[in-house]
């Protein structure tokens, strides 16, 4: 080493150093940069090393910044993520006149009305009870499913069976049904197969009312001619007793008689 180099060593080594300054980087690291430093620098390297510092400290502080970058619009992102979709930022709000129609039909678009259509109508089939009296349980649950659907296509709220029914071939059996709308349905049932058939008719709750009266006078009429017929019987039965009671009564006469003349002539 010459004596240029052993001053500037001894000069530099006077010198304050930079890391003092630092108190939090350790002293051991310290020496052994400055250590690095000088001896690259006794070597004639002095310059190269400080590029080379200046380099690595640029490529950090690159990095870094783009670390930074990549961190800041994810952030970003997800600040807007947690903006209700309802609040408008800045740019979005927009100045512009609206009219007083424009305003009423904000009002009533914005709210929604629910549709009676969109729910499920609760159907009352407790009048559909009867049916028990004489259908199978999976006939009747067939029939109250369709009912069930029906009214609820129709938008009914209760279905019952009526009163009036027909009994044809002693298996088939012909009732009718009233919507709470007011149409009445045939329901034909067969004993012995358990089918169920549902249709529409024309009649009215009136015209069934009709038809049931019709068949209670029919009904009357054919028990009255009944117990007529019966009186009659009676009637010929009491007849014909007294005739033969007034026959007998005549042979007891006539027997009488001849016994007495019998016994006159002796």
């Amino acid at each position: 080493m010459d004596k240029m180099s052993r001053r500037e060593y001894q000069t530099e080594r006077t010198k304050i150093s930079v890391w003092t300054f630092c108190p939090n980087v350790d002293n051991r690291m310290e020496r052994k940069i400055r250590r690095f430093y000088w001896y690259r620098r006794d070597r004639g390297l002095g310059k190269q090393t400080i590029a080379m510092a200046a380099m690595l400290l640029l490529m950090v502080i690159i990095l870094a910044g783009a670390i930074a970058k990549s961190i800041v619009p994810q952030k970003d992102l997800r600040n807007e993520a947690e903006i209700p979709a309802n609040t408008a930022t800045g740019p979005a709000i927009s100045i512009s006149p609206v009219t007083g129609a424009a305003v009423l039909g904000e009002e009533t678009g914005s709210e929604e009305v629910p549709s009676d259509n969109n729910k499920a109508l609760d159907v009352d089939t407790t009048g559909l009870s009867p049916f028990l009296g004489f259908m199978s349980d999976s006939a009747f649950e067939d029939l109250e499913n369709q009912l069930t659907v029906l009214c609820q296509n129709r938008g009914c709220k209760s279905a019952k069976k009526l009163t009036y029914q027909q009994t044809k071939n002693r298996f088939d059996v012909t009732s009718f049904i009233l919507l709470s709308d007011g149409s009445v349905y045939q329901c034909d049932y067969n004993l012995k197969s358990c089918a169920v058939k549902l249709s529409q008719t024309s009649y009215t709750e009136a015209d069934i009312q009709q038809m049931k009266d019709q068949q209670l006078r029919a009904e009357q009429e054919k028990l009255k001619k009944q117990q007529q017929e019966e009186k009659k019987k009676l009637q010929k039965q009491k007849k014909a007793s007294k005739k033969r009671s007034s026959k007998k009564k005549t042979k007891k006469k006539s027997t009488q008689k001849t016994s007495k003349k019998k016994k006159s002539k002796k």
